[in-house]
């Protein structure tokens, strides 16, 4: 190891030689052949060159090492703030590197870094790059011959193995690498292609929750190749899957989760997508062959299914051909450590074809997380793995606490209620904290107080959660109607707050008293009597999210869609746990099967089987002792729980079935108001509207015997009409009020449904 002067001698050609002279080529120990490594003060990375002599450089005094050019690399130019950081005159140390610890790059992606830059042809490409030494696995090379240059181009090369990775535990001094001949070089258009992107910066999360754990051991059996015994007892095991299809709604972190797992396991990840391939230099053959030269490998084919629709032309059942090959050539040695994962956001969108030549299919459901792992299921397609699943919304929390600075502005309280009722998606945890990194960046966030700062933080939160779960159709909020907006009824009220606030409220009481909380109710009664209102204010005063499910969300056309929507909006309403599931007119959709059609029939069973499931899951919680008591007061409401609100106009005529115990086993009626009820709904109206002194409200409780909470509003509203007909315009404000003339008058016109409360 020595200390020497550089001498930067620009040629017509970049290269990675470095020369000396032969004394001092002696003085470095140095052998034919073997490569120089250049240390200078300051820099992150060291440069290596393949050290040569020169006679020439005899004839001058000192020790000194001439080349053509400094190779540039990302870290050093933030740091030193210049691309070529070693100028002529400058001392660096010198060490030799023997061959045998220069390793040979496998698989080279290479993009323009600049604009309009000339095309070049693959081998042309490839003679100027080869002999060349990288600098590091992530940085821009010059290519210069004869005098003429073709431009900085951005690369990121693999090798066999990884650096440090937790597979093979290799730790090499040098992050670079020699291109030969040998080395697989493919021609990216742009540097942002996703193939072309590095995958060595460190994540400071845990993207998704511990449910995942089941798909990284698939991902690590296949990139160690080993088996997995059936625990039975027997000598039979599950080969290791080199396929596996993973599907989750769009922003559910697929591909986080893919890209955190390939670091942990320390795998190199090659990342294609349909944009890709439609690159006259770009094959699918290509990326499969790059992933067997740099195992182990993750080869992560994102959005299958537009790739691979289930209407297929000419090219596309070509390519489905190639893939088949190419999946064969990797499932058919045992011995190779490659996993190929696909992503898909609409299953159903994929072609049939392809979904089979996946070994594993995996469901990303970030609503929940795995009890024991992985299991092997004994079902129809052998093999099949399952992973058992029971609600838990701890990794929410941690997510968005990480992804926030430290701050005293806002309670932890409020924080962790973000996170359970808005964080569904990890996409949506990440643009929730982006929002809240915005507010505490203003200049008055210390002005507004804390309450306006957490108001806006929500609104912005509920818009980003509606936002996303309007892509599924199935929109969910928290409704903004209290108790207070709801006159009478208080029966009903106090029935509602013990079967579904007090168990969100309360799960250690409940738990410790013995009580499995209702998982249904039916509410039933005359029409305009406030059921939904009631859905409302229960969704509002226990904070779940609220989702409404109508007729147009579940009736489909399509022989089999309608069940397949009930079982979405169910999964919908785990994803947006804790969650009320409210459905409105239930007798229209769910009628007594022996009078129904066959889709209503099969409706019913559909709804019949989620149900049940949502009790199975509530008995395995309280098997498990499954509880949110570790997040936090304010995240009780965080135990998955679902319950489902019916409502109807018929009772006799819902099916049997759905009122046996663990079902709806709750009914509630709701029936017409009597005279305090309606007085109470007409003083709500009274504050907030404007009535003269002169209305007689005992006179209009009176003359509304029978009408129920809905006419009773309409009764109000048309008085309103009446005094705007009846008032001029140009009136003073404080004589432009509704007053008992105005309802007398709506009262003759009016049709409103007064009904005999008797009947």
């Amino acid at each position: 190891m020595r200390l020497m002067r550089v001498e930067v001698t620009p040629s017509g050609s970049a290269t990675s030689v470095a020369c000396v002279s032969p004394a001092t080529f002696k003085g470095l120990n140095a052998a034919w052949g073997c490569y120089a490594s250049l240390q200078c003060c300051g820099l992150h990375r060291p440069r290596v060159f393949c050290l040569e002599i020169d006679g020439k450089l005899a004839e001058e005094r000192g020790a000194k090492l001439r080349i053509d050019h400094w190779p540039s690399f990302n870290e050093d130019t933030s740091a030193s703030g210049c691309c070529n950081a070693v100028t002529s005159g400058g001392e660096v140390v010198v060490k030799a590197v023997a061959p045998s610890d220069i390793r040979v790059v496998q698989y080279l992606a290479l993009a323009p870094a600049g604009e309009n830059l000339q095309k070049l042809a693959l081998p042309f490409v490839k003679s100027l790059l080869r002999g060349r030494i990288l600098a590091g696995r992530a940085a821009s090379i010059a290519l210069r011959r004869d005098g003429l240059d073709y431009g900085e181009w951005s690369y990121v090369a693999y090798f066999r193995g990884c650096s440090g990775d937790g597979l093979d535990g290799e730790v090499v001094a040098f992050d670079g690498g020699l291109v030969t001949d040998e080395t697989l070089v493919l021609l990216f258009p742009s540097a942002t292609s996703s193939s072309a992107t590095s995958t060595t910066e460190k994540r400071k999360f845990q993207p998704v929750g511990a449910h995942a754990r089941g798909f990284r051991e698939l991902v690590a059996m296949a990139l160690r190749a080993t088996s997995m015994p059936l625990g039975d007892g027997t000598a039979q095991t599950i080969a290791a899957p080199h396929s596996l299809l993973l599907y989750a709604p769009s922003g559910a972190g697929k591909t986080t989760l893919v890209h955190q797992i390939a670091e942990e396991l320390g795998a190199n990840l090659l990342m294609l997508d349909g944009g890709l391939l439609a690159s006259p230099h770009l094959r699918l053959e290509d990326f499969f062959s790059a992933a067997l030269r740099i195992q182990p490998c993750v080869l992560l084919l994102e959005d299958l299914e537009l790739m691979f629709p289930m209407t297929l032309d000419e090219t596309k059942y070509k390519l489905v051909c190639r893939l088949v090959n190419c999946l064969e050539s990797i499932q058919n040695e045992a011995s190779v450590r490659v996993a190929v994962i696909g992503t898909v956001s609409v299953l159903g969108a994929l072609h049939s074809k392809v979904r089979q030549l996946f070994t594993e299919e995996v469901f990303l459901d970030v609503s929940v997380r795995s009890l024991s792992g992985v299991i092997p299921s004994r079902d129809v397609n052998p093999g099949v793995i399952v992973v058992q699943q029971v609600p838990d919304k701890q990794w929410t929390v941690e997510l968005l606490t990480s992804l926030l600075p430290t701050s005293n502005m806002l309670r932890r309280e409020f924080l962790m209620s973000l996170a359970v009722r808005y964080g569904q998606r990890p996409s949506n945890i990440a643009s929730i904290a982006q929002q809240i990194c915005l507010r505490l960046s203003r200049n008055d966030s210390h002005a507004v107080g804390v309450g306006t700062l957490e108001s806006e933080i929500a609104a912005s939160a509920r818009e980003i959660s509606s936002a996303s779960n309007g892509a599924d159709t199935l929109s969910s909020s928290i409704p903004d109607v209290s108790w207070d907006d709801i006159g009478g009824l208080e029966r009903v009220k106090q029935n509602l707050i013990e079967m579904v606030v007090w168990p969100l409220e309360k799960p250690q009481v409940f738990r410790r008293m013995g009580i499995s909380p209702p998982l249904g109710m039916v509410l039933h009664g005359p029409p305009g009597t406030g059921k939904t209102m009631l859905a409302k204010a229960t969704a509002k005063a226990s904070g779940c999210n609220f989702l409404n499910l109508s007729a147009s969300d579940l009736m489909k056309a399509e022989v089999g869609e309608s069940e397949k929507a009930i079982t979405r909006a169910f999964d919908t309403a785990r994803a947006l746990s804790p969650c009320m599931v409210f459905i409105d007119e239930f007798q229209s959709l769910f009628g007594n099967r022996s009078t129904a059609g066959q889709t209503t029939s099969r409706m019913i069973s559909q709804l019949l089987v989620e149900l049940d499931a949502l009790k199975a899951v509530s008995d395995d919680s309280e098997v498990h002792g499954i509880s949110s008591e570790h997040v936090g007061s304010m995240t009780s409401v965080a135990g998955g729980r679902i319950f489902v609100l019916a409502a109807t106009n018929a009772l006799s005529a819902i099916d049997p079935a759905f009122l046996q115990p663990g079902r709806f086993e709750n009914v509630v009626y709701v029936g017409l108001p009597n005279a305090s009820e309606r007085k109470a709904i007409l003083e709500i109206q009274r504050s907030r509207m404007p009535w003269n002194q002169d209305v007689d409200l005992t006179k209009l409780v009176e003359e509304t015997d029978g009408a129920n909470a809905a006419s009773l509003i309409a009764l109000c509203q048309a008085a309103a009409i009446q005094a705007m007909q009846r008032i001029p315009s140009d009136a003073p404000v404080d004589e432009q009020c509704i007053a008992m003339i105005d309802f007398v008058a709506a009262l003759a016109k009016g049709t409103f449904d007064f009904q005999n409360p008797d009947e």
